[in-house]
């Protein structure tokens, strides 16, 4: 669509510091729907929702009087910091992925997961600041060397040589779109993909078990 080529088009100006890169986009995006964004929140209202985003949790009296308590005009940047590093973000995010990468779980298949270290791999990758391109290596190509780690296998593992499965679950994983929609014909929302394309990745693993 025409809303889509201008936002691709969109450059970042080289003076704007790059953590607000994505707020120049969404900035550019209320501005062309005429949208006039919400006054920003308070500072009680900011702890909470950062504790829920980053920790998955409210914060404690205390750490609310803490917060609230400070006179630094960057509390929030160093709050941010100070979160995303703390050792409740990797458990956080470890959740959270799990659920998006394989689906909400049933009690014996969450035990499953965390037998086989898929749980504790995520929870230790969030934790170390993993690369996500790594960890894409990891999952997909599920066997143990020296640059992979063969925790993140059960991504293929729990789909059971499943080749659909697994080609309908890494397209939007790992390249950010959904391709069941070209499985009996050309995509229709994504023109530059064909049902050879679907078929073709369904095929590449279709090759290993």
């Amino acid at each position: 669509t025409a809303a889509e080529t201008a936002t691709q088009s969109l450059i970042v100006p080289p003076e704007i510091d790059p953590t607000q890169a994505i707020d120049f986009f969404v900035a550019n995006g209320w501005q062309r729907a005429g949208v006039e964004p919400s006054p920003r929140c308070d500072d009680a209202t900011f702890v909470r929702r950062l504790y829920l985003d980053v920790l998955g949790r409210i914060p404690t009296p205390r750490e609310r009087a803490e917060f609230l308590a400070q006179g630094d005009s960057h509390k929030r940047e160093a709050l941010i910091d100070n979160l995303l590093i703390h050792p409740e973000s990797g458990r956080h995010l470890a959740e959270l992925f799990d659920v998006m990468l394989l689906g909400r779980p049933g009690r014996r298949m969450s035990d499953r997961r965390s037998e086989s270290g898929w749980h504790e791999y995520l929870t230790e990758s969030f934790q170390k600041n993993r690369p996500w391109n790594l960890m894409a290596r990891d999952m997909v190509v599920a066997r143990a060397t020296d640059a992979t780690d063969v925790r993140a296998g059960w991504f293929l593992y729990e789909r059971r040589n499943e080749h659909q499965a697994i080609a309908e679950a890494v397209a939007p994983s790992f390249f950010g779109i959904r391709i069941e929609c070209a499985q009996c014909h050309d995509h229709p929302l994504a023109s530059e993909i064909y049902q050879s394309h679907y078929w073709g990745l369904v095929a590449f693993f279709n090759r290993g078990k």
